[in-house]
């Protein structure tokens, strides 16, 4: 389709020539429409030519012309480029990319240049100033050793001070518990008619009479005592809170606590005795 518009009063009439020739169309293959538009059905080679659309009425004629170019389509080629210069995408590609990497040349040359002139200029103060900064320096470090060994010196002197009264203390504190327990031994034989209560937390709870459990009394004096014990001492768990609960006991000195008023460990199990009251239930009070 070739268009033609064309507007006027009166209505103007279009008329299509070809190179000039107002016959030259062939009236089975050209329409003319309503609007002035030729229309080509089933277009040959030989249709290609220059096509003029004359507009006139009686107010005058115009004339516009325009090219037809027909091509066969074993010869065309949609993304040739009838000047042969290349596309103008390539053209921009090809333009960016050298930019790009001229301005990156650019960057990387002036990065070496300054590191270059750091560089230079470091080891000309260097140079000028070397001597000064390697003797200070070393007199600093002299200094700093002298001082960090009268520093470790003292340190070392007053950490085995501390660490000599801190053992001495130790073996002090300890010593003051074995001796405490030494004194708290008992005769496992002379426990008598053990009967049994229940089971604590350790072990077995009994109910014991001691012979001759106070100094100064009668061997054959019976005090009626409750008997904890502890059945296996390779628990560490157990052996650790039966030595707690032991200390415990042995702090507390209360007219409403029970006492510890004895130890067996000799052998197992370990026994532990204590003061027995009988003062009913604690949820009577």
């Amino acid at each position: 389709m070739i268009h033609c518009v064309a507007d006027g009063d009166p209505k103007p009439t279009i008329n299509w020539d070809r190179n000039l020739n107002f016959s030259g169309l062939d009236r089975s293959r050209f329409n003319i429409l309503e609007n002035g538009t030729l229309l080509v059905h089933e277009v040959h080679m030989t249709d290609s030519g220059k096509y003029g659309c004359t507009a006139g009425n009686s107010g005058g004629f115009k004339r516009e012309e325009v090219t037809l170019i027909v091509r066969s389509p074993e010869g065309y080629q949609p993304n040739e480029d009838p000047e042969g210069d290349g596309s103008m995408m390539t053209k921009t590609f090809t333009i960016t990319l050298s930019i790009a990497g001229s301005y990156m040349m650019l960057v990387v040359g002036l990065m070496i240049w300054c590191r270059h002139r750091r560089r230079r200029r470091k080891q000309a103060y260097l140079n000028a100033n070397g001597a000064e900064v390697t003797k200070a320096e070393n007199g600093e470090a002299v200094g700093e050793n002298t001082e960090l060994k009268e520093t470790a010196t003292r340190e070392g002197t007053g950490d085995g001070a501390d660490t000599a009264q801190s053992h001495s203390s130790t073996q002090s504190k300890r010593s003051n518990k074995s001796s405490s327990y030494d004194r708290l031994a008992f005769p496992r034989q002379d426990l008598k008619n053990m009967v049994l209560l229940g089971k604590g937390e350790f072990g077995e709870v009994f109910l014991a009479k001691a012979s001759g459990l106070n100094e100064g009394e009668d061997k054959d004096k019976e005090t009626v005592v409750m008997v904890k014990s502890l059945q296996n001492t390779r628990d560490d768990t157990a052996l650790h809170e039966f030595k707690r609960e032991l200390d415990m006991f042995h702090k507390l000195q209360h007219t409403n606590v029970a006492k510890l008023v004895g130890l067996c460990r000799e052998i197992d199990p370990h026994y532990m005795i204590l003061e027995y009251t009988d003062w009913a239930y604690i949820s009577e009070y």
